[in-house]
């Protein structure tokens, strides 16, 4: 049976110490017919020279060089160029296992699957790695709008299955006929990426397999933007979303999506301080932003249509969504770090419970 051909999107910026072990980890896969788009997005280390040597030594390489936009600008423009029936990204300082297309592509088609996507290693600096993905298998069908937004609130939001574009393969026939691409925002745009390609799906495959090769280091993007600006961010890029698709999507009552999305993140741990202390923290940040007043009139919303989020978010998700939003209004933390401590401990015991019914270490 002929291979499909599958469209390999790299941003290259910054990363020369790592970007030789990237395209030769892409180079190496035993799925051979592949389009590697390499851009080099105006990096001004030795990125581009990597680049060009590369295409040098295959075919199958292509070099986009242009000035400095940031990864979503850089991706887009592998977007344009890509002709593959299929589409996976790329970051520069990462890297992927040999098997990793042949074994994606092998379930999109098998299912058939509009999304597939799959977990990962995460390698830091002092050589240490740990698994970072689901522990077995998982499919998810829509066969109504209902189970969507379902999915969406229970899953998606909660970054059950992920929220990156890294660890996902694409049809480019969806992202071509809806017009999808990145945003330029520094920070959360795969997120909105794969939002806007998932309400056009019908079926969405999770696989265990650590098939991608995260590397955490001082100089990664996360770990780059102060924490208040990502609040900022992310906040915006809920706000437009709303803006541009309510009418679209699954469901309508977009401030439930809101809701379970900025509590799941705000609830995320941090290092060095309490959960009170981080509820306040931001929740000031919240409070500097320009959609503050837009966010507490839909935390209102939410409130008063309580029987929806139960419906849509179900249990724990739809008390934590329901405390952070009684938070934005009153400004009391109590019920809402109450509630993400009984998320977080539920939370802990599904991934004990996911890891024993799983296939052992990774």
């Amino acid at each position: 049976m002929e291979e499909m051909l599958v469209s390999v999107i790299v941003p290259a910026y910054k990363v020369e110490r790592y970007l030789p072990d990237c395209i030769g980890s892409i180079r190496q896969q035993t799925y051979r017919n592949l389009q590697i788009i390499l851009i080099d997005d105006g990096s001004p280390d030795g990125c581009g020279q990597i680049c060009d040597a590369s295409a040098g030594e295959d075919s199958r390489i292509q070099v986009i060089h242009q000035p400095n936009g940031g990864v979503g600008a850089a991706r887009n423009a592998g977007l344009e160029a890509a002709g593959g029936e299929y589409i996976c990204f790329v970051d520069g300082d990462d890297m992927i296992e040999k098997k990793m297309v042949e074994c994606v592509v092998k379930e999109l088609e098998d299912g058939p699957y509009d999304l597939c996507a799959w977990g990962a290693k995460e390698i830091f600096e002092d050589g240490s790695f740990q698994y970072s993905g689901r522990w077995r298998k998982m499919s998810f069908h829509f066969p109504t709008e209902a189970e969507k937004a379902r999915f969406f609130c229970r899953w998606f939001f909660t970054s059950r299955t992920g929220w990156g574009g890294c660890q996902r393969i694409f049809r480019r026939r969806i992202i071509e006929q809806f017009g999808i691409r990145f945003g330029t925002a520094a920070f959360a745009e795969d997120m909105d990426f794969t939002f806007r390609y998932l309400f056009h799906c019908q079926s969405f495959s999770l696989l265990p397999d650590p098939l991608y090769i995260y590397r955490i280091h001082s100089n990664s993007a996360m770990r780059t933007i102060a924490r208040p600006k990502q609040v900022e961010h992310f906040l915006s890029l809920i706000q437009r979303q709303k803006a541009e698709l309510y009418r679209k999507m699954p469901l309508k009552k977009f401030y439930i999506y809101e809701a379970v999305a900025i509590s799941f993140f705000m609830g995320e741990p941090r290092d060095g301080i309490t959960l009170r202390q981080r509820a306040r923290e931001l929740l000031d940040c919240l409070k500097r932003c320009e959609g503050w007043e837009e966010l507490r009139a839909d935390a209102h919303l939410t409130v008063q249509d309580q029987s929806s989020v139960r419906k849509y978010c179900g249990p724990p998700y739809s008390e934590l969504v329901l405390a952070f939003c009684q938070f934005i209004l009153d400004e009391d933390e109590k019920r809402f770090t109450k509630n993400v401590r009984t998320y977080d401990c539920f939370f802990r015991i599904k991934l004990v419970k996911e890891r024993l019914l799983g296939s052992g270490d990774r």
